[in-house]
């Protein structure tokens, strides 16, 4: 939810009857971000987002994607971390998806 977003929008989305919100994280490892090029969700203030939609209702379903190159065996606890320190809360959902190994990849 970039700041371009038309101001008003979310609240009319919300009176339309919005609840929850499906936000592709991806993963709280900038190195791996990089690696995938998702540039647009690097240097996101996520929590003033999750505040926002918090604030107007609104349950935010969170993707994260595990298993990256970048990842060590710390990347569940730090996500967890990052979640609660981000404003996650009971009723948000989390969304966890293993990376698949492929053959000579």
């Amino acid at each position: 939810m970039p700041a371009r977003v038309r101001p008003g929008l979310l609240e009319k989305a919300v009176e339309a009857g919005l609840r929850s919100l499906f936000v592709g994280f991806e993963t709280v490892n900038a190195g791996n971000l990089s690696e995938q090029r998702k540039w647009q969700n690097i240097d996101r203030d996520y929590g003033a987002v999750i505040r926002r939609l918090h604030e107007n209702g609104v349950m935010v379903n969170g993707s994260f994607v595990f298993g990256m190159d970048d990842d060590g065996p710390d990347v569940f606890d730090r996500t967890v971390e990052w979640a609660i320190g981000n404003g996650g809360r009971d009723g948000d959902l989390p969304h966890p998806h293993a990376v698949p190994e492929y053959p000579a990849a």
